[in-house]
């Protein structure tokens, strides 16, 4: 990976990075390139037949760190639900504890990682709640079971016990049957607006490759780190 000929905006190398994860060939590729990664495809599936784990990732798995108001930090697994200019985009309870954490800091890191290519991409920056017409559109594309889950679960709370889960699931089924389960207002999406944002790139001998981008003034510069 070359400093110069790295892109200028974090979120275009993103693009083909995410892309080879998934399995799928980056449409911006040159000719050249669709040749390299269609060559590499047949190798990943040998790869993953002599190691299966390497085939039970999820691409869009990531690692969601927050912060209380005492610099306490936590950490957990969440799903990648899209990325755009603004940055990515994740959805959850408000009510949880990384939501109270957000609301009180809103300073947060994410981290992606891909055992195949050996790769990993990190994310710093301040996370903000998308519109409620956003979070709501995405709601509705969820299945009926995650939206009574979502819809009766108190998130991160202590509950007396799995049979009292249960039953709230069952009084949701109930008072919204035959009927549309609307997005609930403590539960929705949220945009990690990245202020800096580092790809690192497993190399022989620990030698590895790493890339930083920071953002300054609306505008984006790059470095190479020491692996």
């Amino acid at each position: 990976m070359l400093l110069k000929t790295a892109p200028e905006d974090p979120f275009e190398l993103f693009k083909v990075w995410y892309a080879e994860a998934a399995g799928v060939c980056p449409e911006n590729l040159s000719l050249l390139g669709k040749l390299w990664f269609y060559t590499k495809k047949p190798l990943r599936k040998l790869i993953s037949k002599v190691y299966p784990p390497i085939s039970m990732h999820q691409p869009d798995a990531m690692v969601i760190s927050t912060s209380n108001s005492e610099g306490q930090p936590s950490s957990r697994v969440v799903l990648l639900k899209g990325f755009d200019e603004r940055g990515v985009i994740f959805y959850t309870n408000y009510l949880s504890r990384k939501g109270r954490e957000l609301e009180s800091n809103p300073k947060a890191s994410a981290l992606f990682h891909w055992g195949q290519p050996e790769r990993q991409v990190r994310i710093e920056g301040v996370v903000e709640k998308v519109p409620y017409e956003e979070s709501s559109q995405y709601w509705s594309s969820r299945a009926r079971g995650s939206q009574v889950s979502g819809f009766a679960s108190p998130q991160s709370e202590k509950v007396p016990d799995r049979n009292w889960l249960v039953a709230k699931v069952q009084q949701v089924r109930q008072e919204h049957e035959e009927k549309e389960i609307p997005c609930p207002h403590f539960w929705g999406g949220y945009v990690l607006r990245p202020r800096k944002v580092e790809y690192w790139e497993g190399r022989a001998n620990r030698f590895h490759d790493r890339i930083l981008y920071e953002k300054n003034n609306g505008q984006w510069s790059k470095s190479r780190l020491a692996p």
